[in-house]
């Protein structure tokens, strides 16, 4: 029995629906991704900063003597 124009135009706007719902779950996982490295970044900028400030803390203390 071939399909009617309802039923395809319905086959093709469910084709339509499923591809944003797939298009948006990997939207979010690449933000999530993102949102992971950014924290890390921050994390390791934190990190060389503290780092940074010790380096700067010895070379005064070394100069005064």
């Amino acid at each position: 029995m071939p399909l009617s124009v309802i039923d395809s135009i319905l086959y093709i706007l469910l084709g339509a629906v499923a591809g944003m719902i797939y298009s948006l779950r990997r939207v979010f996982i690449l933000e999530k991704k993102i949102d992971d490295i950014d924290s890390k970044l921050f994390r390791l900028a934190k990190i060389i900063e503290s780092e940074e400030k010790e380096e700067l803390r010895l070379l005064k203390r070394k100069k005064r003597r």
